[in-house]
């Protein structure tokens, strides 16, 4: 893992429920190399307070114009003037702001608006604003925190810092603030507000006496368009509660923890003790004070759902480069001999502490902590300590959601859980009596490995809900289903182009094991957020052969349609196959006879012009049995 050198750091991360349709389109070919792409979010026993710390500079944004106590703000850019002070406790495009008082603040959804044409954004914006002069005396070390606020579309982040010890006639290069978040994700969701911090040390004069004529300057960046024509033009950024201090001579802060190495594996937070092995940690880890530390290691212990010590603490780890100096970040991985697999099915808690040989003066940011849960049957990749959000799948073009696994025993898969929602935070509400499919695939191999059609229904929704593969109404693959060590495999549920679906996620997908997008044309998309799946290795799903149906028979597929629309069903041996369609009154409108049929795969095209607007219902008569579903015409 490539050393992250003189980053931000995301501190105080509470969170708040939204609702975003999380998505960027980061292609990532046939596998998604392992990379780092936090935060993951933590629980953090103590609040990180530097209370150590000196005070040098200060800024709250009380003034007129752009004019404060501390002198003048100035703006640049073509689109500088979007900077303002005010006092926004909503975002221009309706979403919650959490900043008090007046505060810097960009707005540029206002002056462009929601460039609604494929909702793509296609106006670049370019702004900055550059603090008045800041005398930092002596000091040649120091670190910048202040609360932050933002959300953008449609590109990557165009947020971004620079600073000057010559009062602005040069600066550093760009230092993006790195919040790791997709198009349309509200930062709220990460915290409210986002407590940011920077060491300013590299980008200072190492001489005493250096730095009295220091400027920081914020940025909007005109990025160029993506491959999809894509800019990210809006939407605003809130900036609050300047604080510059001096350092601390050693303070290494423990910033995220994941239960895996995420260089070389998937975390998964639930799972069986057949799929546990011994248990591996990483923290992402900065050098907030002066010094480099010598012998830096995680302290790690286990306690179990009574808060009992049920392993550590043991002490071990290795950086990825393997030295942290001032303003660095990087990752600290201990691959512990705790074994989780002779673990009892319950709730674990992992802790990690930062230790190392100096004295350290910040001990609030040493430890996190996050949960684990052994079960029986149960296999996911769910952040406990995240609340959850509301995520949409309403794509123009039929598209996959779903979340990557990589058994360590083969393994059967008898169920899929999900929690799908309803509704969320716009006016679309899920369309229901539609076919809702499961795919399952091999990445390691890029092969099909089968398909489950449900139709959805209100009922499946509002809570978890296990969709059992061997019930299935049409069923494109074997039950169960293998699934082979040492294959990562994609385990997504469709949703036809056109119709929309909420379902429950967390923001943010460190591992890069979900979610993703997956469009029908080959391409595969990641966006951000981890959706709430867990495979089902129950085999009391099993149904007794006896009990099976020898057919199965798919939705419509879109439904409802305006144009054209197939309906997929199987024989398992020969039979007489005919289906009757008749209107909401119950008038036959259309029949169709397929006489004997061999066993196998078949497929009816429909056509809206043999229909007239409205709802109706088809009825597949095979042999003896009647199966009735519903379906919508709309033109």
């Amino acid at each position: 893992m490539k050393k992250i050198y003189l980053t931000g750091c995301l501190l105080t991360l509470g969170i708040a429920a939204g609702a975003q349709q999380n998505y960027d389109s980061y292609t990532f070919g046939k596998l998604q190399p392992k990379a780092y792409h936090g935060p993951a979010i933590e629980y953090r026993p103590a609040a990180n307070e530097a209370t150590d710390r000196v005070e040098l500079w200060a800024e709250n944004f009380d003034g007129t114009g752009l004019t404060t106590g501390n002198g003048t703000w100035v703006t640049s850019g073509p689109e500088g003037n979007y900077f303002t002070l005010a006092s926004q406790t909503t975002g221009s495009n309706g979403y919650g702001m959490q900043m008090t008082g007046q505060h810097l603040y960009w707005d540029s959804q206002t002056p462009i608006g929601d460039e609604g044409t494929g909702n793509f954004a296609t106006t670049p914006v370019d702004g900055s604003i550059t603090s008045p002069t800041i005398d930092l005396g002596m000091n040649t070390g120091a670190i910048i925190a202040f609360d932050l606020n933002a959300m953008f579309c449609c590109n990557s982040e165009p947020w971004s810092f620079n600073v000057s010890y010559d009062d602005g006639v040069s600066w550093s290069a760009d230092i993006p603030f790195d919040l790791n978040m997709g198009a349309n994700d509200q930062s709220n969701d990460i915290a409210e507000p986002i407590e940011y911090e920077l060491v300013l040390t590299p980008y200072l004069d190492p001489t005493p006496g250096g730095n009295n004529d220091v400027k920081i300057k914020f940025n909007w960046l005109g990025i160029d368009a993506n491959g999809a024509g894509q800019v990210s033009s809006h939407y605003y950024m809130g900036i609050d509660n300047i604080s510059i201090s001096d350092l601390p001579a050693y303070d290494i802060s423990n910033e995220e923890l994941w239960l895996a190495d995420l260089q070389t594996n998937y975390e998964y937070t639930s799972l069986p003790a057949n799929q546990a092995t011994t248990l591996t940690v990483s923290s992402l880890v900065s050098n907030l004070g002066v010094g480099a530390p010598t012998n830096i290691a995680l302290e790690v212990t286990v306690l179990d759902g009574s808060m009992a010590v049920v392993a550590g603490p043991v002490s071990g780890g290795t950086l990825s480069i393997g030295s942290l100096n001032s303003g660095e970040t990087d990752t600290l991985t201990f691959a512990t001999a705790i074994d989780v697999s002779a673990w009892s099915d319950d709730d674990y808690t992992i802790e990690a502490v930062i230790t190392y040989d100096e004295t350290d003066e910040v001990v609030a940011n040493d430890e996190l902590a996050r949960t684990m849960k052994i079960t029986q049957n149960s296999w996911g990749h769910i952040n406990y300590e995240y609340s959850a959000i509301e995520s949409i799948s309403s794509f123009p073009e039929t598209s996959r959601t779903g979340a990557y696994f990589a058994p360590e025993t083969d393994v059967n898969l008898h169920g899929v859980d999900l929690y799908l929602l309803p509704s969320g935070g716009t006016a679309a509400q899920t369309d229901f009596d539609n076919p809702f499919t499961i795919y399952v695939d091999n990445r390691t191999t890029d092969t099909y490995v089968g398909s489950y059609e449900f139709t959805l229904v209100p009922a499946m929704t509002d809570n978890w809900y296990t969709f059992n593969l061997h019930q299935a109404e049409f069923i494109d693959g074997d039950t169960p289903v293998l699934l082979e060590a040492g294959n990562v495999y994609s385990i997504a549920f469709e949703t036809f182009g056109g119709n929309v679906l909420w379902y429950q996620a967390s923001i943010v997908d460190a591992d890069f094991s979900g979610s993703f997008f997956y469009n029908g044309d080959g391409e595969w998309y990641w966006s951000g957020d981890e959706p709430y799946i867990l495979l089902n290795l129950d085999e009391t799903l099993t149904i007794d052969p006896s009990e099976k149906e020898t057919f199965s028979i798919g939705q419509n597929k879109p439904n409802p349609f305006d144009n054209t629309s197939i309906i997929n069903y199987s024989l398992e041996q020969a039979n007489n196959v005919s289906i009757e369609f008749v209107d909401a009154a119950g008038k036959v409108v259309k029949e169709i006879n397929q006489g004997n049929q061999a066993a196998g795969k078949y497929t009816i095209d429909l056509n809206s012009t043999d229909f007239a607007e409205g709802i109706y219902f088809y009825t597949f008569t095979i042999g003896e049995k009647q199966i009735t579903k519903r379906m919508v015409v709309s033109k």
